[in-house]
């Protein structure tokens, strides 16, 4: 159950409504993570805005490269309900629920392009030791094939997640039941 009051679908207007409205829109649903962020409409709107932006807009990374990065920089923060939904996204971009289990059992070792490998140290590198990022680590992501936009794409997927991840466990958002009843667990931390 979220720390905070979160407005309930029915009771939702002005901007709460049309965010709301676009969920349903989007997904067919108004998941936890959007409604627990109802107290402050306006960084609602714009948290939803600059989510689509950098998961859904145009980027050189694929739409699996970016939902392995949310869900790698999600579990290395230890936030259960990101690294669990987008863990689950990224299962459905690859439709290879093996490698998925792989990646999450262990990226280091599981077999996995070195694009993608050296993508998921970059994410973690960042989460966990941001100022430690330098001219290095960028040059290592060219070497890979990495241009600079898809190198500032990555950097936005981290960055957002590293952000909505605190709001998620700083307001307790829950799991929504239907991932929950999916079995799997992604391992965190």
């Amino acid at each position: 159950m979220a720390y905070v009051h979160v407005t309930p679908y029915d009771e939702a207007t002005g901007v709460t409504k049309e965010e709301y409205d676009a969920a349903i829109g989007r997904a067919g649903r108004i998941w936890n993570i959007v409604s627990v962020q109802s107290q402050l409409p306006e960084v609602l709107r714009e948290s939803m805005r600059l989510y689509r932006e950098i998961m859904f807009g145009p980027s050189p990374l694929s739409r699996a490269q970016r939902e392995l990065l949310a869900a790698v920089t999600s579990s290395a923060n230890s936030t259960r309900y990101c690294a669990i939904a987008h863990w689950h996204d990224f299962r459905d971009e690859v439709d290879d629920q093996e490698l998925v289990d792989r990646i999450m059992e262990d990226w280091r070792s599981a077999d996995m392009d070195e694009a993608d490998r050296a993508l998921v140290a970059f994410a973690e590198k960042l989460t966990w030791a941001n100022s430690a990022v330098g001219p290095a680590e960028i040059d290592v992501l060219r070497s890979h094939g990495f241009e600079d936009a898809a190198i500032s794409s990555a950097v936005q997927v981290v960055a957002y997640f590293n952000y909505i991840n605190r709001v998620a466990d700083g307001l307790g958002v829950d799991l929504e039941d239907w991932i929950a009843r999916d079995g799997r667990e992604a391992p965190i931390g």
